[in-house]
């Protein structure tokens, strides 16, 4: 017969497979067999994690991934998920934790240096942030979302050449992201490029239509053209998407006035 853990093992393969095709139901039948046979192998809470997460259940999602750093401290990607779970429940300090703790783990692993550079940058720390997002490109230089977020961190320190720099290899690596045309649009708007950052904005807007943000910044590009019509036009989509932005309100509230 074959042995439990060599049956956890093709169950939580298979388990996977089923989630990254999102057969749930299949998934958790074959994750439960694991876990019979199996109930201290951290893969097998792992894969409970994952399937947490797919449905909807963050807080079984983190219950499970708690279980897998138990039975293995060294479970690099089990710290990254926990981590990122913990940073959208506002647990800033135990997600810096387990971002660190995946690092130490598995020092070769781009994705843990790149969320502990986000939330390093999310909380003010733009030195080591920057550390963080170059180390994250050391290891995979075609990470879209290091040079990127790297950008964003240069240009708030007025570091405008390599802003511009990270921003154009931001665009080389994910031609088609909102988020990177935003970035760029950034740049261009810091050095007076208006048309250049218009374009950007544009770009960043047609490729996602509800993000409110992007509206925000092209209104203030079009501010900047003078073209003031379209930019009241750009602040209330902004706020119609989202009533909460207050640079929106304050960009349309500032046109009144003219």
């Amino acid at each position: 017969s074959i042995p439990p853990k060599a049956q956890a093992e093709a169950l939580v393969l298979q388990g996977l497979k089923d989630i990254e095709n999102g057969f749930l139901d299949q998934a958790q039948s074959c994750l439960d067999q694991a876990l019979e046979a199996a109930p201290n192998m951290p893969d097998v809470h792992f894969g409970l994690g994952l399937l947490a997460e797919e449905s909807g259940d963050s807080g079984l999602a983190r219950h499970h991934y708690q279980q897998a750093t138990e039975h293995d401290p060294r479970h690099a990607q089990t710290h990254i998920n926990l981590g990122l779970l913990l940073k959208l429940a506002g647990d800033l300090g135990q997600a810096e934790g387990h971002f660190r703790a995946a690092i130490s783990s598995d020092p070769a692993l781009p994705e843990a240096q790149l969320n502990l550079a986000n939330l390093l940058q999310q909380t003010g720390r733009a030195s080591e942030a920057e550390a963080a997002y170059r180390q994250a490109l050391t290891l995979e230089p075609a990470l879209a979302e290091a040079h990127q977020n790297l950008s964003g961190v240069l240009l708030w320190q007025n570091r405008i050449p390599e802003a511009l720099q990270f921003a154009l290899k931001a665009r080389q690596f994910a031609p088609d992201s909102a988020a990177t045309y935003n970035t760029l649009g950034a740049v261009y708007k810091a050095t007076q490029q208006t048309g250049k950052a218009i374009d950007c904005f544009q770009r960043a807007v047609d490729a996602t239509h509800d993000n409110a943000v992007y509206h925000a910044n092209l209104a203030g590009a079009l501010v900047d053209a003078r073209r003031l019509d379209d930019a009241r036009e750009q602040f209330a989509k902004a706020i119609a998407l989202d009533a909460g932005l207050k640079d929106a309100h304050y960009g349309l509230g500032m046109l009144q006035l003219l």
